[in-house]
């Protein structure tokens, strides 16, 4: 297969996703069957689609078809943990925190977050300890954000620099990390 039949391929399974006919696990399945079916080069074509992909999926509540609760993001960063390259994957995730609005914000951290602690639970033996680490200090850096942001509505900007400074929480508490 080349790389445009591989995109569309890929691009095809997340479609049928999007409007119901597969629910996420069965998209897992059938991106990794076609991953598992593929040159080296083809692999790579399919993780570059899932990147490109998480990248640039709009991140929105969906609504339900049928029994399904399609989220493309979801699926994505499960395949990935399944048979992608998971040492970039916690920075693209948390890449992905929209800091703009609280509704967003917490869209996130139901829906992305969870799926990466999820698959990090489930494909424990994909993750090295660097990826570990990495995915801490990004959930204590979320994590301090969510508490400086307060009831005053301001904390975001004071988290964000003070992140930078050095300050750590007393506690992580995203993806269960204490």
């Amino acid at each position: 297969m080349d790389s445009a039949m591989i995109y569309g391929a890929v691009t095809k399974i997340l479609e049928g996703h999007r409007r119901g006919h597969y629910d996420l696990q069965r998209a897992v399945n059938l991106l990794e069957i076609l991953w598992r079916q593929q040159s080296e080069s083809g692999r790579k074509d399919i993780e570059n689609a899932l990147w490109t992909t998480l990248s640039s999926e709009p991140l929105r509540a969906s609504q339900p078809v049928g029994n399904i609760s399609p989220d493309v993001l979801r699926v994505v960063i499960r395949a990935i943990a399944t048979f992608g390259p998971t040492p970039q994957l916690p920075a693209l995730v948390f890449g992905r925190l929209p800091w703009q609005g609280a509704e967003l914000m917490g869209l996130w951290a139901q829906s992305i977050c969870y799926e990466l602690s999820y698959s990090i639970f489930h494909h424990a033996d994909r993750f090295t300890q660097a990826t570990l680490d990495q995915t801490k200090a990004l959930c204590a850096t979320y994590t301090f954000a969510r508490g400086a942001q307060g009831q005053d509505g301001e904390g975001l900007d004071r988290a964000r620099s003070l992140g930078r400074g050095g300050q750590q929480p007393r506690r992580v508490r995203a993806l269960g990390v204490y």
